[in-house]
């Protein structure tokens, strides 16, 4: 008996599963390398004591720089903490 084929729409989404994973482990190895964890905008904003909102204009202005791809966005506390007046 024949094998089915998955549908383009499960393809798709094979990849796109595919493709996250792989950003993500790209990050990891990033942060791995610098020695510095990333953040999530979420994760960043609880921490910083800000909202999400605050970390998305920053980021959209240019004032916090953005370690990622796609939707797989991160920054780095060390770039926060100069921002914030932490460093």
């Amino acid at each position: 008996m024949a094998a089915t084929l998955p549908s383009p729409d499960e393809v798709r989404e094979i990849v796109r599963a595919e493709l996250e994973t792989a950003k993500r482990e790209i990050l990891a190895a990033v942060a791995a390398i610098t020695g510095e964890r990333l953040l999530s905008v979420p994760e960043a904003a609880d921490e910083y004591a800000v909202s999400p909102r605050t970390i998305q204009r920053w980021i959209r202005t240019g004032d916090l720089p953005v370690q990622g791809m796609g939707r797989v966005r991160r920054v780095r506390r060390g770039d926060l903490d100069r921002l914030t007046g932490r460093a």
